[in-house]
């Protein structure tokens, strides 16, 4: 069994994902967060296997929220948007340079009917088994970008 956090801060993205991943027999939800801070503290006590991040949320971002997760109890992420094309470089690198495994579009509707929700099923799976390293936090120099970026640690 396949144990999900779904991690977005809206309460109507949360069921659908929920409801679209509850379709396949193999993938349970173990929990859900309506921001980084609660995903961070979810995946210390749930630890699930996989986690789906929504990137812009209040409280703490998905960004953020990825560079937590991956120095605290690491395991792999799949990023879902729906405000920001992921043909978007900077999204896709930023998210990735974090940790993340990979970014893809939300769902729009049910697996059979949406084709989003058929792939979002095959890349947790997929990607569950998938073995991540502890990152840690390295702040950039003034002016390169962001003010903090993640870097994969010597562990």
């Amino acid at each position: 069994m396949i144990r999900v956090l779904i991690v977005d801060d809206s309460p109507t993205l949360r069921h659908l994902i929920r409801t679209v991943l509850e379709t396949d027999p193999e993938i349970r939800v173990a929990g859900e967060a309506k921001n980084g801070v609660e995903a961070v503290s979810l995946c210390a006590k749930l630890t699930p296997d996989i986690v789906t991040m929504d990137l812009d949320m209040p409280a703490m971002d998905g960004f953020e929220a990825i560079g937590h997760i991956m120095a605290e109890t690491p395991r792999p992420i799949l990023v879902l948007t729906g405000t920001v094309s992921v043909q978007d470089r900077e999204v896709q690198s930023r998210a990735q340079g974090a940790g993340a495994l990979l970014v893809m579009s939300k769902p729009r509707g049910l697996p059979g009917d949406d084709p989003l929700a058929d792939r979002l099923i095959v890349q947790v799976k997929t990607m569950a088994g998938v073995k991540v390293i502890r990152r840690r936090a390295r702040r950039l120099a003034a002016g390169a970008g962001s003010a903090e970026t993640l870097a994969p640690s010597a562990a």
